[in-house]
């Protein structure tokens, strides 16, 4: 199973899924997906780490990129704290 990765902003609440496998994925896409997050977080603590260990630690907003809303992000609802996985 590959390791995907996300940037979160502490200040929002929210995550950007960004890559899998130690790879930052890089299409026009995913480009303007991460320059419009960055935009909107100027200022705020923002935290690159592993999905899984951001998921288990905090209980943050994944954004999705909406493609048929001109690259706008929409959110979708947190995992219910019981499906997260506990780090020991």
């Amino acid at each position: 199973m590959s390791r995907t990765y996300d940037i979160a902003c502490h200040d929002c609440r929210v995550v950007l899924w960004i890559g899998q496998d130690r790879r930052i994925y890089y299409t026009d896409r995913d480009l303007r997906k991460q320059r419009e997050f960055f935009y909107e977080h100027i200022e705020h603590r923002l935290e690159f780490n592993d999905s899984e260990t951001l998921s288990a630690r905090y209980d943050f907003k994944s954004l999705d990129f909406d493609e048929d809303e001109d690259g706008d992000f929409i959110e979708k609802e947190p995992m219910p704290l019981e499906n997260k996985v506990k780090i020991i």
